[in-house]
């Protein structure tokens, strides 16, 4: 997709920005718009194929929830990108860069 196509700006983030809930599974976030998400599937089937509805809860800190749901666009390299039919708050996207990493668990990378 070119950046000439894009509405809104993608806020990134590195493993340690909101989380997305769907399936009974939890992702960690790539990058998050008003519009958009990309988020990390590794070694997992993806929670939904190309074309297919994707619904969840974006988990922001401290303690709030967008629910969610858009179509999938694109599965590569264990990522995810959808375009969200739900809006976000940019303001709350942003706020979410000022918090302290999240506390990993299981196997250390």
């Amino acid at each position: 997709m070119s950046l000439a196509r894009r509405q809104h700006s993608r806020i990134p983030f590195s493993g340690t920005g909101p989380q997305l809930q769907t399936s009974g599974r939890t992702f960690d976030i790539v990058d998050l718009s008003s519009g958009g998400i990309l988020f990390r599937a590794p070694g997992r089937t993806p929670p939904v194929g190309v074309g297919g509805v994707l619904r969840g809860i974006i988990q922001f800190r401290p303690e709030k929830t967008v629910e969610v749901r858009g179509k999938v666009l694109r599965v590569a390299n264990g990522q995810v990108a959808a375009q969200l039919e739900t809006d976000i708050p940019l303001q709350m996207i942003l706020e979410e860069r000022y918090y302290p990493p999240r506390p990993r668990s299981g196997m250390a990378w």
